[in-house]
């Protein structure tokens, strides 16, 4: 099989300027140039002058429709009653008309998935649906109101022109949506989804397959066309390569989605490829081929998050990013106040014990394989950070006085507070490893790489279950990447709660760190 790569920085279609060096690009070809990539980089150069995500644009319809129905309703009471009765009614009551009518609206647009961003696009199937939902909901109210009897308080000539000014205003709030979803995309106004594709020859020469990522709002910034040969082993170097360079590709820029388009007549060959992917951090969604989209429903074609079929999720989801990101910073923000002055006299004990500096620095292995540098107090006289580093064993000489009493009660640890406010480490989470033990027990445990799906943590799973210190054995960093990954499968915010609170019950009353 052979693998042509292309590496970008916006959806626009490759040269030869925009490849990063490495051996799946030497093989690039100029025939792979087709119509597959979304707008052109020179209007879509990352301006996002609304600062609006194309994926949460559903909100922010959802917000404006629930503003206008409510403008609408008290418009109308205060036009009729001006001309009609020469007052400006009750606007309370208008008002509680329209938010009622307004909540009614938003949540049967919701309920029929039309906030869907794929859904907006279409502006002859929105403006319909905007209609008879419109008619539905006016329906329901005007009849709810008559049978609780509380009619009276809406004159008929309010009802009459609130019903009329929501016909002509909703359909063309949405005739005006679709427009500026098509700009906004096309001039980079909206941010859209950044996702490496691995195509077929035959589904990369598709226009229709660039319309539907277009509309499903993906902008392609790294692609692969792999020959048709069948590869149905998951290890195979052909897979192995072309999962290789994806992480490349991830790695180098901020990517959120891996798109398959493979065509769907070989399973077995999705299969394989899909089973590879597993060492990728990130959403993998199976897009369907040309001849399987005019089968598929709706709900499955247009995903809530996407196009196709989501057949491998991320570890986290966005909220549950923003929540656990959220109790990081507050925990951890909280924890360098409080424990400012400890720190303090930490430092001051170290600098009086040996020579050296008070924080050492390392290179560590997080998120997605990027490197990045942890903090601990010195607790020893050499300061490893190269390609072999020896792991510190019980009665190690090179562990300071101060660095014993540091290492027993787990306070050497915690400067990695400031990793985890500068967005390296979590608090909970599998523990970072020097790049050299990395690089060793990944080709020892094949799930090893799975364990960077997540930030890492200052403790972990594996560590309030007694996996910490010394692996002298395989054995041992086997089980531990078991915990962590089933940490990684089963995480919530009251399990890392649960493991913030054993890990300070370990360190109140536990001495077996060295």
């Amino acid at each position: 099989m052979t693998i042509i790569g292309k590496v970008g920085e916006t959806g626009s279609t490759p040269d030869a300027r925009s490849l990063d060096e490495g051996p799946m690009h030497a093989e690039f070809r100029r025939e792979t140039r087709q119509e597959v990539e979304l707008p052109d980089a020179s209007r879509a150069q990352a301006r996002h002058w609304l600062g609006i995500d194309y994926h949460e644009l559903g909100w922010v319809l959802a917000s404006i429709d629930f503003v206008v129905i409510i403008a609408l309703s008290i418009t109308s009471g205060t036009l009729y009653h001006t001309v009609a009765i020469g007052t400006l009614g009750d606007i309370d009551r208008f008002a509680g008309a329209g938010l009622v009518a307004g909540g009614l609206f938003v949540a049967s647009h919701k309920a029929l998935g039309l906030y869907q961003p794929m859904s907006l696009v279409g502006e002859v199937r929105q403006t319909g649906r905007a209609v008879l939902v419109w008619v539905g909901v006016f329906t329901f109210f005007a009849t709810a109101a008559f049978l609780l009897k509380i009619a009276d308080s809406l004159s008929r000539g309010t009802m009459l022109i609130w019903f009329t000014s929501g016909l002509i205003v909703l359909p063309l709030l949405r005739v005006s949506t679709s427009r500026l979803l098509a700009e906004g995309l096309a001039n980079g106004a909206l941010r859209a989804r950044a996702a490496i594709a691995i195509y077929d020859p035959e589904e990369s020469r598709d226009p229709a397959l660039a319309k539907l990522l277009r509309r499903a709002g993906y902008r392609i910034a790294g692609s692969f066309v792999a020959t048709p040969e069948a590869e149905l082993d998951s290890q195979s170097d052909h897979w192995a390569d072309l999962v290789s360079e994806v992480c490349h590709v991830v790695r180098q820029q901020d990517i959120d989605e891996v798109l398959v388009c493979l065509t769907w007549r070989d399973q077995s060959r999705i299969d394989a490829l899909v089973a590879a992917l597993h060492v990728v951090p990130l959403p993998v969604r199976l897009v369907p081929d040309g001849q399987s989209r005019p089968l598929l429903p709706e709900a499955i074609l247009y995903g809530s998050a996407g196009v196709g079929i989501e057949v491998k999720r991320a570890p986290l989801t966005r909220s549950e990013q923003v929540l656990k990101r959220t109790i990081d910073v507050s925990f951890a923000g909280l924890g360098l106040f409080m424990l400012m002055p400890l720190l303090v006299l930490v430092a001051c004990a170290i600098k009086i014990d040996s020579r050296g500096p008070v924080l050492f620095r390392q290179n560590r292995t997080g998120f997605n394989g990027r490197t990045f540098a942890i903090y601990k107090f010195r607790s020893m006289t050499t300061l490893d950070n190269g390609p072999v580093i020896r792991q510190t064993t019980r009665n190690d000489p090179r562990v300071t006085r101060t660095g014993r009493f540091l290492r027993s009660s787990s306070i050497d640890e915690l400067p990695q507070l400031i990793n985890v406010l500068l967005g390296h480490m979590s608090l909970v989470g599998p523990r970072p490893h020097a790049i050299a033990h990395d690089d060793h027990y990944a080709t020892l445990i094949s799930d090893y790489a799975i364990r960077q799906h997540v930030k890492p943590g200052i403790t972990g799973w594996a560590q309030v279950n007694g996996l910490r210190g010394e692996t002298a054995e395989v054995d041992i960093m086997r089980q531990r990447v078991q915990h962590d990954l089933w940490y990684i499968g089963n995480w919530s915010l009251l399990l890392d709660l649960k493991i913030i609170f054993r890990t300070c019950v370990q360190v109140l009353t536990s001495r077996n760190a060295y």
